[in-house]
């Protein structure tokens, strides 16, 4: 009788830790829909960064806020990428998603933060709304041509990208080399935290990396994250500072200088 008494009372402290441990329903939805939008769920972990760096970005907040606007027009292309580089579930599965349009404004965003984060005390910014935008058509027309001309060459999306980004650096490099200092601070500041962005998504969603599954993927991966994305993320933070350094005609007066205002869109 005390044996059987015994077996009883384990097993309902088994049924009732089972149950202590189960997610409440709603919470269990949720981990489903993330588990199938691993993608948006990326972009939600990231905004907190986002909303960081428009706060302390003080006087150049204009500026980081311009910076992810720009970005976001590379969102519509993002579909060239489907199938051949990765194949993302998108709310609504749209071809071109919020999602798109999320990491893109991060990107733009943080990675221009970071670019300017160690050169608060010195940066000038004196673009004018005209002239800026010019400098932009012309920047994009000619990273559009030069895509165009590489894809057709036969490259894949992802080489494009990184041939134009390249190139881009190069010209804009040469032509304003005082603005290489954003490039290098960037590239210094903003990989580690994209990278740890999509880590820690992994972490949330265990297959979050199998998102990337196109056949023109290199192979080579660092803990399951593409090195692909690694190069993205690399040479983005070298280039964009470039273009954004361009368009809004932004100036770095030496130390001794004391300079320190901003002239944005006047």
């Amino acid at each position: 009788m005390c044996f059987v008494l015994r077996a009883r009372i384990l097993e309902a402290i088994k049924s009732d830790t089972a149950t202590a441990t189960e997610a409440p329903p709603g919470a269990t939805k949720l981990m489903e829909f993330f588990n199938d939008h691993g993608y948006l769920l990326s972009t939600l972990v990231g905004i907190p960064g986002v909303l960081i760096a428009l706060a302390v970005a003080g006087q150049y907040r204009l500026s980081v806020l311009i910076a992810g606007l720009i970005e976001t027009l590379h969102a519509p292309p993002l579909v060239w990428f489907d199938g051949v580089y990765w194949s993302p579930q998108r709310i609504g599965d749209l071809a071109v998603g919020v999602e798109d349009v999320l990491v893109c404004f991060s990107l733009g965003a943080g990675a221009w933060f970071a670019s300017i984060l160690p050169f608060r005390s010195r940066l000038i910014i004196v673009g004018r709304w005209r002239d800026s935008i010019a400098r932009l058509i012309a920047v994009s027309a000619g990273g559009a041509l030069l895509g165009l001309l590489v894809w057709l060459a036969g490259a894949g999306v992802m080489a494009v990208l990184l041939i134009v980004m390249f190139v881009m650096t190069v010209v804009l490099g040469g032509l304003r080399p005082h603005l290489l200092q954003l490039s290098l601070a960037a590239v210094i500041l903003y990989p580690v935290y994209y990278a740890g962005v999509l880590w820690i998504t992994a972490g949330l969603v265990p297959g979050f990396f199998g998102i990337w599954d196109g056949p023109e993927l290199w192979g080579p991966r660092l803990l399951g994250l593409p090195v692909e994305e690694l190069a993205f993320v690399a040479m983005f933070s070298i280039s964009y500072p470039l273009i954004i350094g361009t368009v809004l005609d932004v100036r770095l007066p030496s130390r001794r200088s004391g300079a320190s205002r901003v002239d944005t869109f006047q």
